[in-house]
């Protein structure tokens, strides 16, 4: 079958990308609500975040209802008490579309209470411990900054064996030729990575894609890299943490970066493609990215 401009321009409509990274808007204007049936478990309730970008802090307040999105929605029912645990109902799900780290308020020397929450590190390992406390719930995505990041990471560990200090290491580590994007984290974030290998070998575990139960798919990027990483949502996940575990080198991990750091992949003819690619229904599915203004 050929081409059909207006059943392209009809899925196009649904793609649905909301979260930014590389304009200087907050988390207040990420998030996009989607409810979705899941069989055997009536409704769900997804809230889909993504570009946290080292700012826990913010997201914990957008996430409690303290801040209104841009179109002047809130979230009525708190996902988070006062003191910042998590507090998720039965059939509530949190998915954190990746971009955990790089431009937090302490890099940018924005004038925010010094706290690890503002950091990108320390945003970093707060996500992932709320991910591993409630794995069913909290679902966190590969962003093409969580790739760069653990690019600087292999790239310091080997340096460190070649003899050079921690400090030396970080200062090459974070250089665009390794990380491929700009900026990443700043060197003092880079050291703080290297010294808690946890996070890192965290980090290397996130899946590039999710099919949630409604049969969307979603990633970080608007980009069509994803096609090149395997024929199944499956093998491309496995592919990308080869890649990460550093099997292939550290050049390989820069450029699994630099791909996922393209936007506007998701024109109309792209859509339908990119779909039938990983066997979903081009009549009800849906793509949900962040990374670019959808």
């Amino acid at each position: 079958m050929g081409f059909d401009p207006a059943e392209a321009r009809r899925i196009a409509g649904r793609i649905e990308g909301r979260i930014l990274s590389d304009i200087p808007k907050l988390i207040d204007e990420q998030v996009k609500k989607v409810n979705i049936q899941q069989i055997n478990e009536g409704d769900k309730k997804i809230y889909n975040f993504g570009d946290i970008h080292g700012d826990y802090e913010r997201f914990k307040q957008f996430a409690r209802g303290e801040i209104r999105a841009e179109d002047g929605s809130v979230i009525e029912d708190p996902l988070f008490t006062e003191d910042g645990q998590l507090k998720l109902d039965k059939g509530e799900e949190i998915w954190i579309h990746g971009d955990l780290v790089d431009r937090s308020p302490s890099e940018k020397n924005v004038q925010v209470p010094p706290s690890e929450e503002v950091t990108s590190i320390g945003s970093a390992e707060k996500i992932m411990q709320l991910q591993k406390q409630s794995p069913n719930q909290v679902k966190v995505l590969l962003g093409n900054h969580d790739v760069a990041a653990v690019a600087t990471y292999h790239q310091m560990r080997q340096l460190i064996q070649q003899g050079y200090s921690i400090d030396e290491a970080a200062e090459v580590a974070i250089l665009p030729y390794v990380t491929r994007i700009k900026p990443a984290l700043s060197k003092d974030e880079a050291i703080k990575l290297y010294n808690n290998p946890a996070l890192a070998k965290w980090l290397m575990e996130r899946p590039a894609i999710l099919v949630d139960g409604k049969g969307n798919i979603h990633v970080h990027s608007d980009s069509m890299i994803y096609m090149s990483l395997g024929r199944s949502v499956e093998e491309v996940n496995e592919r990308v943490r080869v890649i990460l575990r550093g099997d292939e080198g550290i050049e390989a991990i820069g450029n699994l970066a630099e791909g996922l750091t393209d936007r506007g992949g998701f024109s109309p003819r792209n859509v339908n493609t990119f779909l039938r690619h990983f066997g979903l229904d081009l009549q009800g599915a849906k793509i949900i990215h962040a990374h670019s203004c959808g």
